[in-house]
């Protein structure tokens, strides 16, 4: 299998001139530069549209999703519709990685949204570890339930997979509940790697009583 980059292809994106200057301007031509935008502003149509449409068109993506069983494991469908789940849930839709799951191939890039403030430096995982395609995406699992809003910061994670020795399943975009999230899920066991946290923002407006703004931050890390 070979690596998705859904900026093999450039993006032009409207991104206004009112922001700072290390936010990149188009046409966007990483994935990593669609991280900073997204780290900064927390969604942009064009850059989500951009990949939705090299996923949905190009033949990589359809080849990782050869390798995944037709139906989506009921098991898996749970863990995406009903996430939190029990810890008996978890394991079990953990073996479902770890029947049905693929390596993902070293280089490839994905991304986390998340806390990650206070986690080591190198942490391996206990429980399936949740990425996407899409960094705005990612910044809304970030900001879900509220989470952002308790902890008061956002990380915007670029994971690059080095050497994997844990398998992934990867969701099918056309699913009709999730399949927007364009995710992967790595099976318990993987290690992570952060070696760079940059502060994007630090007016990232979330919504709760009262509304406030936090700091944003994206972190580049490798997955193993």
């Amino acid at each position: 299998m070979n690596i998705i980059n859904p900026f093999h292809t450039q993006c032009i994106a409207r991104i206004p001139d009112s922001y700072p200057d290390h936010v990149p301007r188009s046409p966007i031509k990483t994935l990593l530069d669609a991280a900073h935008v997204l780290a900064f502003a927390g969604a942009n149509g064009d850059i989500a549209s951009h990949i939705e449409n090299e996923l949905e068109n190009g033949g990589e993506y359809k080849n990782w999703r050869a390798k995944m069983p037709p139906v989506t494991p009921q098991l898996l469908l749970d863990y995406q519709q009903l996430y939190p789940i029990t810890p008996t849930q978890m394991t079990l839709a953990n073996d479902e990685v770890i029947n049905h799951g693929i390596m993902i191939p070293h280089g490839q890039i994905l991304f986390h949204g998340g806390q990650w403030k206070g986690m080591n430096a190198v942490t391996q995982l206990s429980t399936p570890f949740a990425t996407t395609f899409c960094p705005q995406v990612a910044m809304r699992e970030a900001e879900h339930s509220s989470k952002a809003y308790n902890k008061g910061y956002i990380d915007l994670m670029v994971i690059t997979v080095v050497d994997p020795k844990v398998k992934a399943f990867v969701f099918d975009m056309d699913e009709p509940e999730k399949g927007n999230e364009l995710e992967v899920l790595f099976e318990a066991g993987a290690t992570i790697k952060v070696f760079s946290r940059t502060v994007m923002g630090r007016n990232y407006p979330v919504y709760g009583n009262p509304q406030k703004e936090i700091p944003t931050y994206l972190l580049e890390a490798t997955l193993s």
